[in-house]
């Protein structure tokens, strides 16, 4: 555990951080946090049910004299994003996330901090393990698989969402509070590779573009940051007839709810055009550093030498490969009339892998429409389709359709105004929270989803501020004693 972690308020709170921190938890390795939580909750006598995809609920009786309240349901997912540069040897599946201090945020070494859901998990945990703060009949609900397609909230049972109230955890900013999501799916290209053999008298290198932000593809689409692949696709294509340029490799981006931070590519030229093609990589850079100013102040694209590869792509699916990457969409699409500000539509270039012979594409779309949804990722998948990719859609989730008389909503906002002077803003998020997903299998719950203040999800970035941890914690308290 973090010595500078135990000395924070509230106490019992960030000392469940720091040990959840300890605990590798990416998607699909929840087992020994899981493990973990359910053992400190037996120990407390709290009756602990998982089930068989690995959501666990833990039920903790009213406070004496609110027994008669109603039934709140706490929920937060368990795995985290693992997110890290590629010069960074970390494995996420057994190395501990080492949280650090830095004024007023909690970071980590290199890597994602896990804050996007271990604060929510952290404050369900000091919750039930505390005796002494009022509350209704309490349930705590912890998801799995939530980052790779809320795969886990989707085989939840009726059982596990029975009750009155949902208060999601999963949310990053403060003094917002949010009253409806978006839905998503993903959406993925399989091409077959064509090769041909190495032409003499060639130069081999290698293209980096790294040093962006990232993020997160829901809520910082429309924060203008770059996109590693749509930056490399557009060098290549520039350089192709120029500078007789030869693809033998192309990769970047691994999640396909983050924004890519780095790609890569192998290539090969005629070596009287490798000093030329340096002055035009160079110029490029120059060029989108200051196109996107200060949203990627670090960016950066890098060339090395390299040892010939053994093929390259043919002429033809080349060309093919980086048509489609380019005519690909990515970003904003539409924003919401509804809700002035709010993104509606959006999809997100995501990874480029190379695998057995094939090379994978995905993208992923966003949207609060359902048929906006839709005809993009079939807009997507034609352009792909067209440039010879097979395209399949999976991870398909609803949104969560926005109910403004919600009655938590207004306690939620009586409470805020008490706590902070001030009424929370009401606002519908364009990311994927698992309320969609559970008021579909619950439509008579009342839902809200709140947190405190999380920087930079999704990315080696993350933070979490610590002062709004301890807002978020005392809102929490004052609100489960009111409903």
């Amino acid at each position: 555990m973090s010595d500078e972690l135990k000395k924070l308020s509230p106490g019992l709170l960030w000392n469940i951080f720091s040990d959840i921190c300890s605990i590798p938890h990416p998607s699909g390795h929840e087992a020994a946090l899981r493990g973990f939580l359910k053992s400190r909750a037996e120990d407390a006598g709290l009756k602990v049910v998982v089930d068989k995809a690995g959501n666990m609920l833990i039920e903790k009786p009213a406070f004496p004299g609110m027994e008669k309240h109603k039934t709140v349901i706490l929920q937060s997912h368990l795995d985290m994003v693992p997110q890290k540069n590629s010069d960074t040897k970390f494995d996420f599946s057994k190395d501990p996330v080492k949280p650090y201090i830095d004024e007023d945020l909690v970071k980590a070494e290199h890597t994602t901090l896990g804050a996007d859901n271990g604060i929510g998990v952290a404050a369900m945990m000091a919750l039930l393990l505390q005796n002494d703060i009022p509350h209704g009949p309490l349930k705590a609900l912890f998801t799995v698989e939530e980052e790779t397609g809320l795969h886990g909230s989707e085989k939840l049972s009726p059982g596990f969402v029975d009750g009155d109230i949902l208060i999601n955890l999963d949310s990053e900013e403060e003094h917002r509070v949010f009253i409806g999501c978006a839905g998503g799916v993903r959406s993925n290209h399989e091409f077959i590779a064509e090769y041909d053999a190495v032409p003499s008298r060639n130069t081999a290198m290698n293209i980096r573009v790294s040093g962006l932000k990232g993020g997160h593809s829901g809520c910082d689409i429309n924060a203008g940051r770059a996109n590693s692949l749509k930056l490399l696709a557009e060098i290549l294509t520039a350089a192709e007839e120029r500078f007789g340029l030869k693809l033998a490799d192309l990769h970047g981006g691994n999640l396909d709810n983050a924004i890519p931070r780095e790609a890569f590519a192998t290539i090969l030229m005629p070596v009287s055009s490798t000093d030329e093609f340096a002055d035009f990589v160079a110029g490029f850079e120059v060029e989108k550093v200051q196109l996107f100013g200060r949203s990627e102040p670090a960016m950066h694209i890098q060339l090395i030498c390299v040892r010939i590869p053994d093929r390259i792509f043919t002429t033809n699916f080349q060309k093919r490969l980086l048509s489609a990457l380019n005519d690909c969409p990515n970003g904003v699409v539409a924003m919401s009339e509804a809700f002035p500000g709010v993104v509606e539509t959006s999809t997100n270039l995501a990874a480029v892998k190379s695998e057995h012979g094939k090379i994978i594409v995905r993208t992923s779309q966003r949207s609060s429409n359902a048929d906006s949804k839709k005809r993009l990722a079939d807009k997507i998948c034609d352009i792909f389709t067209s440039a010879g990719a097979v395209c399949t859609m999976d991870c398909d989730y609803p949104g969560w359709e926005p109910k403004q008389n919600s009655s938590i909503l207004k306690i939620f906002t009586e409470v805020h105004k008490e706590v902070s002077g001030n009424e929370p803003e009401v606002v519908i998020i364009h990311a994927g929270l698992e309320c969609g997903i559970i008021h579909s299998i619950n439509p008579a719950l009342d839902m809200i989803s709140f947190g405190p203040e999380i920087r930079n999800a999704h990315s080696p970035d993350e933070c979490v501020s610590i002062s709004s941890v301890a807002r978020f914690w005392n809102l929490l308290l004052k609100l489960l004693n009111a409903v």
